[in-house]
């Protein structure tokens, strides 16, 4: 958070750099080519989009599962997972987006080390495009550790815990995302504050949207972050880059916002497209803690596209909202890591999982989280690897519709 609660003065400075600085860098993509903000639109519409989701130490959060959903239910998008080996390796030539989700930042650039970082500013001015959230923002900033893709540095002290914040999109703002301007209800979980910096990294940009709403702690009034940046906007090469400090990827009120980010770096508008047709569906939880896997991902995909199933992506934090009260199955797959087992050993998340059982909710569990869950009689443990799918549908929806193939996840 800031250091002390700033007065008008300040707050003032803070709108009228925000002001400044949207309208400098909308004169400067105005002007970049004649093809205006999204040069050859109507050209790439024609073909799925290559998007690279960062999949490694780093990557970390249910909002990384939720762009996984995002991006495998999109016919615009085409869902590839890359880790820093993969980056180093080269992987990002011939991807088109590479989107950096929240977790931690240095841990992000830790997995890639110099080289990734290096790829990824290559891939970015050859012409790619790069789309952050909360961690994936503090990665395009000009400081050690981080990947210098705009000429924004974190201001002092910045971030915080978990909130629900406001940020408003400015006419100017939200044409460049071609939203309707105005003001958004987001998620926000500690992301960082962008400030100017200088410009070594050789990238241009601004602000986009700014916060329009103070958040503080008791005894600590220094969460202050009216006028503040929300979103930011810029080029390096060829390439552009956009990133937010909240999570629009969380809810479908906020998924025009992600759906306004890839406009605005490929000019291409995804649509996400969920099935559901069964008036009471099954209502499954996927329990999301830890860096997805392969394996992990094609069992949350496989119930994912399953129209006689309802998923709800769950995680410690929406136990404390009491989310397990309107489930009928919680699904947890084992990962080789052994990060899943680990995220459930606490007493507070024992109990809930063994009032859910209590109270019907059945929990089907595999590979190294079994041993994690308590045995119970709602507990079913099936081989590892297991397509969830089936077994829960037999148990509550025996009627239901199968799936007619698996999600495509590369």
């Amino acid at each position: 958070m800031t250091a002390g609660t700033p007065g008008m003065k300040s707050i003032g400075r803070s709108v009228c750099f925000a002001a400044a600085a949207l309208a400098a860098v909308l004169f400067s993509f105005s002007c970049a080519s004649p093809d205006g903000v999204h040069g050859g639109t109507a050209e790439r519409q024609e073909k799925r989009l290559k998007v690279a989701l960062y999949l490694d130490s780093g990557s970390a959060g249910n909002g990384v599962w939720h762009w996984i959903r995002l991006i495998s239910h999109s016919p615009q998008l085409e869902l590839h997972g890359v880790t820093g080996k993969d980056v180093r390796a080269g992987k990002l030539e011939g991807m088109d987006v590479l989107v950096m989700p929240g977790g931690r930042s240095p841990r992000q650039y830790r997995s890639l080390r110099e080289e990734g970082a290096r790829k990824v500013r290559e891939f970015v001015r050859a012409g790619g495009a790069y789309l952050g959230t909360c961690a994936g923002l503090a990665g395009t900033l000009d400081a050690p550790e981080r990947l210098k893709l705009l000429p924004f540095v974190r201001k002092p002290a910045s971030g915080g815990a978990t909130a629900i914040l406001t940020v408003e999109f400015p006419e100017a703002g939200a044409r460049i995302l071609d939203i309707a301007p105005g003001r958004y209800k987001v998620r926000y979980s500690g992301g960082p504050i962008p400030v100017p910096g200088k410009k070594t990294g050789g990238g241009s940009g601004g602000i986009l949207a700014v916060y329009r709403n103070t958040v503080s702690y008791v005894n600590k009034p220094e969460g202050n972050f009216f006028g503040e940046a929300a979103l930011i906007f810029g080029r390096l090469g060829r390439g552009k880059v956009i990133a937010a400090g909240f999570h629009p990827e969380y809810w479908e009120s906020t998924h025009p916002i992600v759906t306004g980010c890839f406009y605005a770096v490929t000019g291409v508008k995804p649509v996400f497209a969920f099935p559901r047709t069964d008036p009471r569906p099954v209502r499954v939880g996927f329990w999301a803690a830890g860096i997805p896997d392969d394996r992990r991902i094609q069992a949350m995909l496989s119930l994912d596209r399953c129209p006689d199933a309802d998923l709800r992506i769950v995680s410690s934090h929406q136990l404390d909202l009491g989310e397990l009260r309107h489930l009928d199955a919680l699904v947890v797959a084992g990962d080789p890591a052994g990060a899943v087992q680990k995220s459930l050993s606490g007493k507070y998340i024992q109990e809930q999982l063994a009032a859910f059982m209590e109270r019907g909710g059945a929990i089907f569990v595999s590979g190294t989280a079994a041993a994690a869950v308590p045995a119970r009689r709602n507990r079913i443990e099936l081989p590892e690897g297991a397509d969830f799918v089936g077994p829960v549908l037999q148990r509550f929806a025996p009627a239901a519709r199968p799936v007619s193939k698996k999600p495509c996840f590369q």
